[in-house]
């Protein structure tokens, strides 16, 4: 339903009601627009790398192209911190932005 009928709604309800908008204060509506983006992977096999190959490997192979393309589309972010630590290493961090449906 649109903001606006629901404002009309809301506002007819209240006039049936002889209900005084002093006694409620008015709702601050909010329009907020969504893009969804939809990123795809694919991946051809020859035939005769299909008997060579398991399930776990296509989907190994997929998820990796799948992650090239959402760092292409900028959806992820990597950031790598060089900090010190006592067994010595490195902290790395990936970030992810998405839209639950």
């Amino acid at each position: 339903m649109k903001i606006e009928t629901k404002k009309k709604i809301i506002k007819w309800v209240i006039n049936m009601l002889n209900y005084s908008e002093y006694m409620n204060p008015a709702h601050n509506w909010k329009e907020v627009e969504k893009k969804i983006m939809i990123t795809k992977a694919e991946i051809i096999y020859p035939k005769h790398e299909i008997k060579l190959i398991s399930d776990d490997q296509i989907r190994f192979g997929l998820n990796f192209r799948l992650i090239d393309e959402l760092m292409a589309n900028n959806a992820i972010a990597y950031t790598q911190e060089n900090v010190e630590y006592p067994e010595g290493g490195m902290k790395a961090r990936a970030i992810i932005r998405y839209i639950l449906p």
